[in-house]
């Protein structure tokens, strides 16, 4: 129900909500800025939770790379593995593993 009551020398309309048997008068603006701050505060949330993801994220990404240089690491060891086994048996490297190998 909405009524125009006299507040502060001038008549506003207010916005009269009845529950179980209690009456609740609320200004518009009021009640306007109450659903603004209940957004606001949901923002807020979704912010939040927005940053956590992103951490989450950066993380993972960090991970992906250390992951990779461990894996190139491991690959360059092993083909100087190989070529460490093959110059044992006699077989010398290559002239493109023995550069390989100098770098």
């Amino acid at each position: 129900m909405i009524r125009n009551v006299y507040i502060n020398g001038k008549i506003d309309t207010l916005l009269v909500m009845e529950e179980e048997g209690s009456t609740e008068f609320v200004h518009p603006l009021v009640e306007a800025l109450r659903e603004q701050a209940e957004r606001i505060n949901t923002l807020e949330q979704q912010n939040d939770d927005l940053m956590k993801q992103e951490k989450i994220l950066l993380n993972l990404l960090e991970l992906s790379a250390a992951t990779g240089e461990i894996m190139a690491r491991s690959l360059k060891s092993l083909e100087n593995l190989e070529n460490t086994q093959k110059k044992s048996k006699g077989e010398g490297p290559s002239e493109l593993e023995e550069q390989d190998l100098l770098d």
